[in-house]
């Protein structure tokens, strides 16, 4: 998936690879941003550019709960499921932290998982599962 407005760009890329004999999903994802908010700080007339790169890798039963592929999975539920270090998921919304300084330009990334998201990743686990 990836996501794009006239000054900022987002990709989230998810795979499943195999490492030392198992299978994990690899989530990765690149924000972008060019910024140009203040041009009286800003001399040359320049943008600036910042870009963040993030990769997490889960299990199976990690990812589905990531995403929320559980059939007791409901719109409405107020399921409240975090592996820690790792993903935080409260009803559709999935944050990933990583390691950073809590400062604007941290590698984290925040998803709402609505009902067409969903389907495409349960597709793409259903696929990898043949």
């Amino acid at each position: 998936m990836s996501f794009h407005s006239p000054n900022n760009f987002s990709m989230l890329i998810i795979s499943r690879v195999q490492s030392h004999g198992d299978y994990h999903w690899r989530i990765e994802w690149k924000m972008r941003k060019w910024q140009n908010d203040y041009p009286e700080n800003n001399q040359s007339g320049s943008s600036m550019q910042s870009e963040v790169i993030g990769t997490v890798y889960l299990t199976d039963d990690d990812f589905k709960d990531a995403f929320a592929l559980k059939k007791n999975f409901g719109a409405a539920s107020n399921v409240y499921v975090a592996c820690p270090c790792v993903y935080v998921r409260y009803r559709r919304y999935l944050n990933i932290p990583c390691i950073g300084t809590g400062m604007d330009g941290d590698p984290n990334i925040s998803l709402y998982i609505s009902v067409k998201v969903q389907r495409a990743i349960r597709q793409l686990y259903q696929r990898s599962r043949k």
